[in-house]
């Protein structure tokens, strides 16, 4: 874990930072609060910051709730620990106040401190998966909706000449029959090989809703469409095995398709744009036939 530790004895910086470098971390030792503050704004790899109250500039209070609004506004995860050698407890409240996780004697026990430690990558832990659940779709692992174009308004608002942006959707052909024919189930598997297509292709993907995914990416037309291409050819040869509902009959295969739509722009623009020409495409190819790659250049 890489911490920032703030205190100003010279003696307490170093008797602490021997603690936490016999504990594992790789420590950035600070005198100065506001030093300290600058480089929490820097660097986005800090873990935890340990911070004594008194310092003669900014106050280990003011550090505290700099660096807790720092953490919420880059969507950063920080362990905020507190050090005093007073257990008052208006100090105690005070730092849980200012967005502190916990409060530790100074100078620290060994043993204290490492329990602290490990509840602090319990806690990291705990909310990387969270984050992580907040952005994925829960059957296919691809990006839900929200995260899906949160990420894409950056890629399509640095599209370029030199650098074009190519939307792709692509959507299941037939799908409601599918599930009409052999169930949820069934549906879902076709889902999920979809899904695993479109891991394939560079930038992001995300499952837009139901039967609908789509893709960002920074590529132009050819390459655009080869990509397209192995996606929609991928899906068509992995057929699905499904058990039979009739006693003895074994399995039987389910053959899936996609119709895919390809919008290239070379002008930087808003994500909804962009995935709008792209499902005009994608309407042109489930009008013409189905099982098809369509582009529009924009």
């Amino acid at each position: 874990m890489r911490v920032v530790l703030v205190e100003p004895s010279t003696v307490g910086l170093e008797c602490v930072s021997r603690l936490l470098v016999s504990a594992g971390c790789s420590v950035l030792p600070f005198k100065d609060s506001r030093l300290a503050l600058e480089h929490l704004v820097s660097d986005p790899n800090i873990d935890v910051l340990i911070t004594s109250f008194e310092f003669p500039t900014m106050s280990g209070l003011r550090l505290c709730s700099a660096a807790r609004q720092i953490s919420k506004e880059k969507n950063r995860q920080l362990y905020i620990l507190m050090m005093s050698s007073d257990r008052d407890q208006a100090k105690l409240l005070d730092a849980l106040e200012n967005g502190a996780d916990d409060f530790i004697s100074k100078p620290p026990n060994s043993q204290e401190l490492t329990a602290r430690l490990k509840s602090a990558e319990r806690m990291k832990s705990a909310q990387s998966d969270l984050i992580r659940l907040a952005k994925l779709d829960p059957l296919t692992e691809l990006y839900n909706r929200r995260a899906f174009f949160e990420l894409g308004d950056q890629i399509c608002s640095s599209a370029s000449s030199e650098r074009p942006v190519t939307a792709m959707m692509f959507d299941i052909d037939h799908f409601k029959q599918v599930n009409d024919t052999y169930g949820h189930d069934a549906g879902d598997k076709v889902i999920k090989l979809v899904a695993k297509a479109a891991t394939s292709l560079p930038g992001i993907s995300g499952r837009l809703g139901g039967e609908e995914f789509a893709s960002i990416f920074f590529a132009g037309e050819e390459i655009a469409m080869e990509l397209a291409e192995q996606v929609r050819t991928e899906v068509m040869e992995h057929n699905i095995q499904l058990e039979s509902s009739i006693e003895g009959s074994g399995t039987q295969l389910l053959a899936v398709t996609v119709s895919i739509g390809v919008a290239v722009s070379r002008v930087a623009s808003e994500m909804n744009w962009i995935l709008k020409q792209a499902d005009t495409a994608l309407y042109r190819a489930k009008l013409s036939g189905r099982n098809r790659v369509v582009l529009v250049v924009t």
